[in-house]
């Protein structure tokens, strides 16, 4: 089927395309790119380029399964690599080359995987991310808008209004990636696009994290963009941060205020190294094509201050400048919210969000909460809930075990779990722990497994409460580590009534042993009294039933001591005699 490279349309007449009218031979040829109507692993038919630069090719293209439009990124250094000749492969240009190459492609592969954390409305969606071609590449929605360089070129400039909305959404974006403690490292007119829809907002492009990985083999110029990036960028030993990002945003806002255009491009400020011995740079208040507040002149000139220490430290203070506001204090860090992906086994690419319900796991189909049909998992193979912001796994005495990064649990022993940690049932079905990202407390769409190199080695694998009420419990009703509401209360009630019984039992029993019955029922009221009290073995939380509930059991052993301690006569006192001191021989 043939495709018009500009629209992707299978409308095609000869060489003229019935949607778009454009021919559709008419392709500016480029021989680092991949020639229109190549597919990528059986799914992605390839387009038009939609941007190049000196380390990769954007390039529109179709996806067959999904039958939508998309945009995909190419790993493909310029001056350290080339694509073979008749051929679609892409190969360093030196074998000096090799290492450079093959790092800048980990890192490319990296930077997919960090943004894919994210799913913010201002951060640029990662869909999947592959290798083929002896490079590597990510999938984006495809989105119809233009650039802000652009913008700014076509206009001779951006108003003031018009770019404080613009740099509003950049910010907010970047305060959701910094939050995570990543730094863009590449923002300039080029890398915020502005979709043409009204109800879609701007977003931050190529992240620049493969550019670090070239440093040794490539020269400064495609590791940075001159006039946007600040002067700790030209040093491999420079220490980077938010300042970093926010420096190289008032840059892209001086260009776009200043909006002078030259040999056909927006004009950067002067470039960081320039301004070392002499500080060249004008105020933007008096090189801006119209006027502008003093706040965003203000903030502009501050976060472009040549001295780290001199620029605002984070978004929320440089935001506090552009609108002349005093710095806010922080907001109270969100409520912690966790979900599990599935990286193999049954339920693989699955996204189960987790909360303070125990959700128990295994074969049983009637007594769990996700069934799992691997013969090796047991029946209530382990449990997993949130309580006070931590995510506790519990294993429920399995059989083949349950593995908390290559490590098995003992036999009803629980794992505190930590973003980023896998654990497994059996080898049989893994799971990743990860908070969910994003402004909006959403999960990301898609994240790639990024394997045991990331698991924190030190998840707190804590046991039970010792002694008799944890083991006891767990083994006395298969409590799989801890009980929900339902088993909690048949077992409060269930010891209760059977403490009223024995004591009517014990009153008219005349048997060797009746110390010893006293005493077991003792320990059975004190385990559950206690299982109450620490919260270990059940999942009520701090509602009222817990509290309410929690008194049963301590009644209950006021029972007990009395069997235990209490003397009395025959009559009135319906213990009857002492049932530890008593002499057989009287009966």
């Amino acid at each position: 089927m043939k495709m018009c490279p500009h629209c992707l349309s299978d409308k095609v007449r000869g060489n003229t395309c019935a949607d778009c009218g454009r021919n559709v031979h008419n392709v500016p040829k480029d021989p680092r790119a991949l020639r229109p109507g190549a597919v990528l692993r059986n799914q992605f038919v390839i387009g038009k380029q939609l941007g190049a630069g000196g380390f990769g090719i954007t390039y529109l293209a179709y996806d067959r399964m999904l039958k939508q439009k998309i945009a995909i990124k190419e790993f493909m250094p310029k001056k350290v690599a080339a694509r073979e000749a008749n051929g679609n492969k892409i190969v360093p240009v030196s074998e000096n080359h090799l290492g450079a190459f093959a790092k800048g492609k980990e890192q490319f592969i990296e930077e997919a995987r960090t943004i894919a954390q994210f799913r913010h409305e201002n951060i640029v969606p990662i869909l999947t991310c592959f290798e083929a071609n002896d490079t590597a590449y990510f999938v984006m929605p495809y989105v119809r808008g233009r650039t802000l360089a652009e913008i700014a070129l076509k206009g001779g400039g951006v108003p003031e209004p018009d770019l404080l909305k613009i740099i509003d959404a950049v910010l907010k974006g970047l305060e959701a990636v910094h939050g995570k403690g990543v730094w863009h490292r590449d923002i300039k007119p080029a890398n915020i696009y502005i979709p043409d829809a009204r109800d879609e907002q701007p977003f931050l492009l190529d992240f620049g994290a493969a550019r670090q990985a070239v440093h040794s083999s490539d020269p400064l110029s495609i590791l940075l963009t001159h006039g946007y990036a600040p002067l700790e960028q030209y040093s491999s030993t420079g220490s980077q941060g938010a300042y970093t990002d926010l420096y190289a945003v008032a840059a892209t806002m001086y260009s776009c205020l200043r909006g002078e255009v030259r040999d056909g491009r927006l004009l950067p400020p002067p470039p960081a190294e320039d301004r070392v011995e002499a500080d060249i740079l004008e105020d933007i208040g008096r090189v801006a094509k119209g006027k502008i507040k003093k706040s965003t002149a203000t903030a502009i000139m501050r976060a472009m201050e040549m001295s780290v220490a001199a620029r605002p430290a984070s978004v929320r203070e440089f935001r506090a400048l552009l609108y002349d506001q005093k710095t806010p204090p922080p907001p109270p860090p969100p409520p912690m919210h966790y979900e599990l992906v599935c990286l193999a086994g049954q339920y693989e690419g699955e996204r189960i969000p987790l909360d303070e319900n125990q959700m128990i796991m295994g074969r049983s189909m009637a007594d769990v909460s996700l069934w799992v049909e691997a013969k090796t998992v047991s029946k209530q193979h382990c449990s997993i809930m949130v309580e006070d912001g931590k995510v506790i796994l519990a294993d429920g005495g399995s059989l083949n075990g349950t593995f908390v990064n290559e490590r098995r649990l003992d036999k009803g022993s629980f794992a505190v779990l930590r973003p980023g940690d896998v654990f497994n049932l059996a080898g049989s079905l893994v799971f990743q722990l990860q908070e969910v990202a994003g402004a909006r407390g959403e999960a990301a769409p898609w994240v790639e497994p990024v394997g045991h190199s990331t698991i924190s080695p030190t998840s707190e694998v804590v046991t039970p409460v010792p002694g008799v009420s944890s083991h006891f419990l767990e083994r006395l009703i298969k409590a799989q580590g801890r009980l929900n509401r339902a088993k909690y209360c048949v077992l409060i009630l269930a010891s209760s009534a059977g403490t009223y019984f024995f004591s009517h039992i014990l009153e008219q029993t005349r048997v060797d042993g009746i110390g010893f019955m006293a005493l077991i029922l003792f320990i059975i009221s004190f385990a559950v009294a206690v299982s109450s009290v620490v919260r270990r073995f059940h999942d009520l939380g701090r509602s009222g039933y817990h509290y309410f509930l929690m008194l049963i059991p301590l009644v209950n052993l006021y029972w007990g001591c009395v069997l235990l301690f209490k003397k009395g006569e025959e009559g009135p006192n319906r213990y009857g005699p002492d049932p530890i001191n008593m002499k057989f021989s009287e009966v």
